[in-house]
């Protein structure tokens, strides 16, 4: 019962354990691919839909009035969702809408960093031909907490990376953007991608190992097994060519072989004896009784042929073979008798 226990445990054990691995596997995945997507255009997108963590408060403050049916602010450390559009999509933009695009930045160490800024179009610019076909657009942007409009354009096309457009923002995760950020950072690509990976080879190593010890240990025990049986053969032949044991097998062949020759011969000797005996028996006296007493209803007494019937009957029934015998004398001689007077 303790053991039969003992096994469930570890095999609810071994589920768990192999489902979080199968869980830091996917995560240390999704991770990886994201850094290595992001860091090439600087966001993962999935069916046409971008996350990107939000990295400054510039937009979170109050939405101008003559926005008011446009998306609202966000803060920083939010989870902006936005969604990725093409040149005409992009055109299509209005005043009021939230457009994500790329923003070359110096970092306090002096680098330069290319990130996803996302601010509100105040000013929408259409350029047109001289048949009056739209050939470009520019937005001028604004943070909703900035007092002053941004000092760029935001392009729509442009072969600079910088200040070009990819697409509008269409919704945000409050304070999940920081998991994201984290995600990104070299001590968070340490903690969700080495260190998993390292427990995750350790564990495989293990059950390796333990798979091998075990493998081992079975082909021992097989091995001292076949010894033991091989050592127990060569003592058992030894024995045989010196006449101390005799084959066990021949033995127990001759001790099935006599009985089943015997047995069926002394079964059939009983039967046939009371199937014959038993028919002469009951065939004797049957015959007797049946001559003699016609002679006893031919006389003239009918009393005394009913009482000699009826004491007949009653000792045929225990001695059979006697008592007919002696009814039999006494009724021959008053019939001899009889004739002569």
């Amino acid at each position: 019962m303790e053991k039969a226990k003992k096994q469930k445990i570890s095999k609810i054990l071994n589920i768990v354990v192999n489902v979080l691995v199968v869980i830091i596997l996917l995560l240390a995945l999704m991770v990886t691919v994201n850094n290595l997507i992001s860091a090439r255009q600087g966001y993962t997108s999935f069916f046409g839909t971008a996350f990107v963590t939000v990295e400054s408060g510039s937009m979170d403050g109050e939405k101008p009035e003559q926005y008011a049916d446009k998306p609202d602010g966000f803060a920083q450390g939010d989870l902006l969702k936005i969604k990725i559009l093409d040149k005409e999509e992009l055109w299509k933009l209005e005043e009021g809408d939230i457009v994500s695009f790329y923003l070359d930045v110096i970092l306090e160490n002096g680098t330069k960093e290319t990130i996803i800024n996302s601010h509100r179009i105040i000013e929408k610019h259409e350029y047109k031909d001289a048949n009056g076909n739209l050939t470009d657009v520019t937005f001028v942007t604004k943070g909703d907490a900035n007092t002053s409009r941004d000092s760029y354009v935001v392009e729509t096309q442009s072969a600079a990376r910088n200040h070009l457009a990819i697409g509008k923002v269409d919704g945000n995760l409050g304070g999940i953007g920081v998991v994201f950020s984290f995600f990104r950072s070299p001590t968070g690509f340490l903690v969700c991608i080495v260190i998993p990976s390292f427990l995750v080879v350790i564990y495989f190593a293990y059950v390796l190992v333990k798979e091998i010890l075990k493998g081992k240990k079975a082909k021992a025990a097989a091995g001292a097994e076949a010894d033991k049986e091989k050592m127990k053969e060569e003592v058992l032949a030894e024995l045989r060519a010196q006449g101390l044991v005799v084959d066990q097998k021949a033995e127990t062949a001759e001790s099935v072989a006599e009985p089943v020759e015997e047995k069926p011969e002394e079964a059939a000797e009983p039967i046939a004896e009371p199937v014959e005996e038993k028919p002469e028996e009951a065939a004797e006296p049957a015959p007797e009784p049946v001559e003699e007493k016609p002679t006893e209803t031919a006389e003239p007494a009918p009393e005394p042929v009913e009482e000699k019937l009826e004491e007949a009957a009653e000792p045929i029934a225990e001695p059979v073979e006697e008592k007919p015998e002696e009814a039999a004398e006494p009724i021959a001689e008053p019939v001899e008798e009889k004739p002569e007077e």
